[in-house]
């Protein structure tokens, strides 16, 4: 016996191609870093990790740092500042 499946409308779909809010992007990756406080990351691997180009990663990192929340390291890699696990 087959159980009923709802049909899922277009509505329903995630459009990863929508553009999102620079604030959204942002509070994301604090929240990431925040759940792993060792993470470190570079411009590229940050934008193939949340799914962003360069720039939007680039400018979302940097906004972390003007906030102090980030340190661009001597390798030009992001992490949290002041972390426990990673200074």
């Amino acid at each position: 016996m087959m159980a009923h499946v709802a049909a899922i409308t277009p509505a329903d779909r995630v459009r990863v191609s929508e553009p999102v809010a620079f604030d959204v992007v942002v509070q994301r990756i604090h929240a990431e870093y925040l759940e792993m406080p060792g993470l470190t990351l570079t411009v590229p691997q940050a934008a193939r990790l949340w799914s962003l180009n360069a720039h939007q990663s680039e400018r979302s990192l940097a906004e972390l740092v003007d906030r102090q929340f980030l340190m661009r390291d001597q390798n030009g890699a992001y992490r949290r500042r002041g972390c426990p696990r990673c200074c």
